[in-house]
């Protein structure tokens, strides 16, 4: 029984990469929760000091989950999808902050409850994980053009293992900007002009 789920498992073009994907997440997020259990960060953080007193400061210093997905340049995405731009925040690109504040209007409105950092910041880790699921499982459809399912599944695991592949779970733009990247590829493959360039 075993062996016939393991085949099946294998001859899917979906569920293989999400199984790969769901293994690498949660072995990603356990690596993250203990090594932040084992490392004494001291706060707080003065990764903004260079901008003096304004809002980009929107990471968080407590030790949860959350906290670990929020760094560095998520203060400035979290900052322009709550406040919009300004002097300190004009130089990053504005569709992933934009996915946020639609993302968070939308819960809060069927929610009916204002929204807080946190709100924000959870959205910004939905969109993010959810675009990088949508970018594997089109690397994987990608490769499939070229290769046989073995050669495929090899080029999702190492996409998955590269050392910065983490920023993929994070508050960070780049799960956004893959996938739109990797569709643009698998669009213009499948000679679908208009679907890779709206995309791209």
């Amino acid at each position: 029984m075993l062996g016939r789920l393991l085949r099946r498992l294998q001859s899917s073009t979906v569920t293989w990469p999400l199984a790969l994907f769901g293994i690498w997440w949660l072995l990603l997020q356990g690596f993250a929760v203990a090594a932040a259990q084992r490392v004494d960060l001291v706060p707080p953080d003065g990764a903004y000091a260079w901008i003096g007193g304004t809002d980009a400061t929107k990471t968080s210093d407590r030790p949860d989950w959350l906290a670990l997905h929020v760094r560095w340049d998520s203060g400035f995405y979290i900052w322009i999808a709550e406040s919009g731009y300004q002097h300190d925040n004009a130089a990053f690109l504005p569709l992933y902050p934009l996915c946020i504040r639609v993302a968070t209007a939308a819960w809060s409105m069927l929610a009916n409850v204002a929204p807080t950092d946190a709100t924000y910041q959870s959205l910004g880790i939905l969109i993010s994980n959810v675009s990088a699921v949508g970018a594997a499982l089109v690397l994987y459809r990608l490769a499939r053009l070229d290769f046989d399912d073995a050669e495929a599944r090899h080029a999702l695991f190492y996409f998955l293992i590269f050392p910065t592949a983490f920023f993929l779970t994070t508050v960070y733009t780049e799960p956004l900007f893959l996938l739109g990247a990797v569709m643009s590829f698998y669009f213009a493959r499948r000679h679908h002009w208009w679907l890779a360039g709206l995309v791209g």
